[in-house]
């Protein structure tokens, strides 16, 4: 069964992994087929169309963002991202990090970042990606659990 959305959809996935831009694409046209899903294995020398497409986002965009990437890692993009749209994004236009990195650090500094909306651990399941398009997003937890993580540090100085 295929889900429809009510509104446009682009989903953008920024990772140097073939195999998890090819999964992504594939679960997403599997959840919805009219969905526009661009990818980019090189945000160095294709930052400026990652650009263009969120400051000329016309329908609610997700971009789903690797951190480990060998010519320029996430953090990079989010500050390329934040630079270029003076650290406010488009009210449509959602960053999501999406790693293999189970570093709490990690988490935390994405969390810390006002550009992104959530942190999901590799691999996507395609529940969290049906949750995040219809429903609560999962990764609202996450938050939860780096606000709690913070207070206990807290807590203990």
């Amino acid at each position: 069964m295929t889900d429809t959305p009510s509104n446009d959809l682009r989903l953008v996935v920024i990772d140097d992994d073939q195999i998890v831009l090819t999964l992504t694409s594939l679960m997403m046209r599997s959840i919805d087929k009219g969905a526009q899903i661009s990818c980019f294995s090189k945000p160095a020398r294709e930052i400026n169309d990652i650009l263009t497409l969120v400051a000329n986002a016309t329908q609610r965009t997700i971009i789903f963002l690797d951190i480990n990437m060998p010519d320029m890692n996430g953090w990079e993009v989010l500050d390329v991202i934040a630079s270029a749209t003076s650290g406010k994004l488009p009210t449509n236009v959602r960053i999501y990090v999406l790693s293999s990195s189970i570093n709490t650090a990690d988490k935390l500094k994405a969390y810390s970042n006002p550009l992104v909306s959530g942190f999901f651990e590799k691999p996507l399941l395609q529940e969290d990606l049906r949750n995040l398009l219809f429903g609560e997003h999962v990764a609202s937890m996450d938050r939860l659990w780096v606000e709690n993580t913070e207070r206990r540090k807290t807590d203990i100085r």
